[in-house]
C-alpha cells in the first residue's frame, strides 16, 4: 500500500479543520445548512481519503465505506457531543448527512477509478494494436512488460 502524500496532507488538514468546526461552542451556521455543511465536510473528506491511498479498487471501496461511512460519520457526532461544548446537541440528522456525504463521495470516486482504470486499459490496447500493425516482432506479452527479449548471440 502507498500513500500519495499531496493528498494526505489535505486529508490530515481537513481533519483538523472539520475537528475544529465540531467542537466550537457554537455553531457558525445554524438551520438547515448546518446539515449542508455535514453532506460538503464529509463529502470532501471522503473524496481525500479514498485518493490518499493507493489500493486495487475494491479494497479501497470497502475501506473507506468502513472508515469514512461507518466510523466518521457515527463517531464524529458522538465525539462532538463526549468532548464538546454543552450547548451541543446530539442530532441523528447531522449523523445522516455526514452518511449520505461519505456514500456520494465514496461513489462518485469508485466510479471514476473505474473509469480511470479502463481509460488506461484501453490505450494500453490502442498502443499494442498500433504496433502490432507497423509490424515489429515483439510478443504481445514483452510490449504489456515493457520489456524486449536480448538478442541472440551471433
Amino acid at each position: 500500500m502507498r500513500i500519495r502524500v499531496p493528498i494526505a496532507v489535505a486529508f490530515v488538514i481537513s481533519c483538523f479543520g472539520s475537528t475544529w468546526l465540531g467542537l466550537k461552542s457554537q455553531a457558525p451556521i445554524g438551520g438547515s445548512l448546518d446539515k449542508f455543511v455535514h453532506f460538503v465536510v464529509f463529502f470532501l473528506m471522503t473524496i481525500l481519503f479514498y485518493w490518499m491511498l493507493d489500493l486495487p479498487r475494491k479494497k479501497l471501496l470497502k475501506l473507506t465505506l468502513a472508515v469514512c461511512v461507518i466510523g466518521a460519520s457515527i463517531l464524529s457526532e458522538i465525539i462532538q457531543k463526549v468532548l464538546g461544548a454543552s450547548d451541543r446537541q446530539f442530532d441523528m440528522n447531522d449523523i445522516f448527512a455526514n452518511i449520505l456525504g461519505s456514500l456520494a463521495a465514496s461513489g462518485l470516486s469508485y466510479w471514476y477509478h473505474g473509469r480511470q482504470l479502463e481509460r488506461r486499459r484501453q490505450a494500453r490496447y490502442d498502443r499494442l494494436q498500433s504496433e502490432v500493425a507497423a509490424g515489429t516482432e515483439e510478443t504481445e506479452a514483452e510490449l504489456e512488460l515493457n520489456t524486449v527479449a536480448p538478442e541472440p548471440a551471433a
